[in-house]
């Protein structure tokens, strides 16, 4: 077989299965009434930013609100989670204030992930390279992303019903995001001039 067929066969028998094996043990862990604990985490991470913002003398410049992954720390093995506030510029200028997000869960999993990745391709005999792991470890941060956006749409009604949050210029559109540190985003919430008696009545509602 040739290295390309290898790693299709390597794609194919073993990563599919580990993969599977992920997303079932992390919608297990959600599923396990641990749910409402990881948005109490997401929370207090911007609880936490927004306060460092407002002694800073900040919080009337906040437009940006985006929950970045970060690929280079993923793949170290490291927290790969990190709220980042920017203000109208977004990226064009520095990031006002930042905070790691503590998704231990997620970290947890993913290192798991990445152990069992490289045991299975020592069964190839050396024949999977490891630019190749590297790839198929990236592109499973792709399913992280589709998770923790879940945890973020689903957290929504109380980050805006955050007094610290209640504070900020809403009617101006504060942008919530999900996306790869200086990469592609999506846009999970804007704010407007109704925000405030909208978010309270919704969170009254819930």
């Amino acid at each position: 077989m040739t290295n390309p067929e290898i790693l299709k066969l390597f794609i194919q028998k073993e990563v599919k299965q580990v993969s599977q094996e992920f997303l079932a043990d992390t919608m297990c862990y959600l599923e396990k009434e641990k749910k409402g604990e990881v948005i109490k985490t997401l929370l207090y991470s911007f609880e936490n930013v927004l306060q460092n913002c407002k002694r800073k003398g900040k919080l009337p410049d906040i437009r940006y609100i985006q929950l970045s992954l970060k690929r280079a720390k993923a793949l170290k093995l490291e927290p790969f989670y990190q709220l980042e506030l920017f203000d109208d510029q977004f990226i064009l200028n520095e990031v006002i204030e930042s905070d790691e997000v503590d998704f231990d869960w997620i970290y947890e999993e993913y290192r798991l992930y990445c152990e069992k990745i490289d045991q299975q391709s020592k069964r190839y005999f050396q024949q999977i390279e490891n630019s190749a792991l590297t790839r198929i470890k990236l592109a499973q941060l792709i399913t992280c992303n589709k998770i923790v956006k879940h945890i973020l749409v689903e957290g929504i009604v109380h980050i805006i019903n955050l007094d610290i949050f209640q504070e900020m210029p809403l009617e101006q559109g504060i942008q919530i995001q999900i996306g790869e540190y200086r990469g592609a985003y999506q846009i999970v919430f804007t704010s407007d001039q109704y925000t405030k008696k909208i978010g309270k009545l919704w969170y009254g509602i819930l």
